[in-house]
């Protein structure tokens, strides 16, 4: 969801046109990644009257992850009643362009390059309004490894959280009761995550081993494969991450 300040647009003619092409790139950088990306039809969402539509709109949808992109100074007003419709997940999200603050000669210019003013307005309101951002994105808009290795993982949640909706996990025995931090608490995963917790016994783990089929085996298998990444030897970001994104330029 794309959100601008309606007061900018007869103060700074061309602003709104500037802030559309800059959340372009952030909308062609999620694309990059393997996820269904879910677009409104309005490109910019600057009055509450369409941020509550686009809310709609996205819950009829379904879905998992929103990305509310502020390109710059924008009144949490004007957007929040529709993140707060989407149901999901929100990541507050802004690119910036690099400055060179001798060539800047206009608020209209410095304003349209992004801005970081936002950012602590929208994630206030939204902790004030008992719905907390999940996440916060910022960074620059070209050649930013780090925001694009961002997005990807926050697509990631994405998917996971869609692969998890309607799933029932099997929870044999019990944690370590000398390590407070590691209880297990069913009911916490299903609020979370709308997963049912299965308490099984060693009994009806036998039973399921011994019915599967070998159809049912490859079938399940194939869909872990599918579902889940599976990570070399070493898990240091930088050496897993760094060859997947490129810039979109």
């Amino acid at each position: 969801m794309i959100c601008g300040h309606k007061e900018y647009w007869p103060q700074f003619p061309g602003l709104k046109e500037a802030l559309i092409e800059n959340a372009r790139h952030f909308k062609r950088y999620v694309g990059n990644n393997p996820i269904e990306l879910v677009v409104y039809d309005i490109e910019m969402i600057d009055t509450v009257e369409d941020a509550f539509a686009a809310g709609q709109y996205f819950k009829a949808q379904q879905v998992d992850l929103l990305f509310v992109y502020l390109p710059s100074y924008v009144a949490s007003g004007r957007f929040a009643q529709g993140a707060l419709q989407a149901g999901c997940p929100i990541v507050l999200a802004s690119l910036q362009e690099n400055v060179k603050f001798d060539k800047i000669n206009t608020v209209s210019t410095m304003t349209g390059n992004g801005s970081p003013c936002q950012m602590p307005e929208a994630y206030s309101a939204l902790m004030r309004m008992g719905k907390p951002a999940a996440g916060i994105l910022f960074g620059q808009l070209f050649n930013d490894v780090r925001v694009q290795r961002e997005i990807y993982e926050w697509c990631a949640v994405a998917n996971a959280l869609r692969a998890y909706k309607g799933a029932i996990f099997g929870h044999l025995g019990h944690s370590y009761d000398g390590m407070y931090d590691m209880n297990f608490d069913p009911t916490a995963i299903t609020g979370a995550f709308g997963i049912h917790v299965k308490m099984l016994e060693m009994c009806e783990f036998v039973s399921y081993v011994e019915k599967a089929g070998p159809d049912e085996i490859t079938a399940k298998v194939e869909k872990i494969q599918s579902t889940f990444d599976f990570l070399e030897a070493s898990y240091a970001p930088e050496a897993n991450y760094a060859s997947k994104y490129t810039d979109c330029e």
